[in-house]
């Protein structure tokens, strides 16, 4: 004879509890749990700390005060390192690795070696114009563009005073991040003869660390730059500084 169920099993087919994390059991809610990610339970990303507390997040209103505040922080920082726009006659065109001496328009004195530097002549192209062809002489290396109103004032004192020093100082102009047709015709309208380099994408420019046009090196004949001025320059500016870089010439 067959032995009978008892009557407080559950029949065959019947939803039977099977223990939790075993195949066929109830869901978790079906137990009072919660699941990850699901109401009332903690995200994967952010597993409660070990006790059991959960940790609030922040108000909204709270991020957003962070987020205005570092805004104002980054801003006053930015003010602060930026190079001076105050600085008189000088169009600030920024600076890659420091400008040495200077930090405001002014002459300074330096003693760093220039940077060689070969590049195609602004009125020939097919020729060039090299910091080397001068060494052995005293030059004043100017860079310029048409497009810099301080650069419009000086350039014709600096062609006059060319002329003035003959072969006795050098002088070479440097036209930089410039269109060539526009500086062709400035140049020539501001009677400008000596060699003058197109230093298109202002590579070299970048590498004397240049802070803002127009800016002046007196080189000496040696290839050191004894000086420097930033901001525009007279005729009787630019004598007192190449009387005070080169001495009497």
């Amino acid at each position: 004879m067959a032995p009978s169920h008892r009557s407080d099993e559950p029949a065959a087919g019947e939803a039977g509890e099977a223990p939790p994390g075993v195949p066929g059991g109830p869901p978790p809610a079906a137990r009072g749990e919660t699941t990850p990610g699901g109401p009332g339970g903690p995200t994967p990303a952010n597993p409660p700390p070990e006790g059991g507390a959960v940790r609030r997040r922040p108000p909204r209103w709270r991020w957003v005060a962070y987020v205005v505040a570092a805004a104002v922080v980054g801003t006053a920082l930015g003010y602060a390192l930026a190079p001076s726009a105050k600085a008189p006659g000088v169009i600030t065109v920024g600076n890659q690795r420091g400008t040495p001496g200077v930090s405001a328009a002014g002459y300074a004195p330096t003693d760093a070696r220039a940077a060689a530097w070969t590049l195609p002549a602004l009125a020939q192209p097919s020729t060039t114009v090299s910091l080397s062809q001068f060494a052995g002489r005293p030059v004043v290396v100017n860079f310029w563009a048409s497009w810099c109103p301080p650069c419009r004032q000086e350039l014709p004192a600096l062609a006059a005073m060319a002329r003035r020093y003959g072969g006795r100082v050098a002088f070479v102009g440097v036209d930089t991040n410039d269109q060539r047709s526009s500086a062709l015709s400035f140049m020539r309208a501001a009677g400008v003869t000596y060699p003058v380099a197109f230093d298109a994408n202002g590579t070299v420019a970048v590498r004397e660390g240049l802070f803002g046009l127009p800016d002046t090196l007196f080189v000496s004949p040696s290839g050191v730059v004894v000086g420097r001025q930033l901001g525009p320059m007279s005729e009787s500016r630019i004598e007192a500084l190449v009387k005070r870089a080169f001495g009497s010439v």
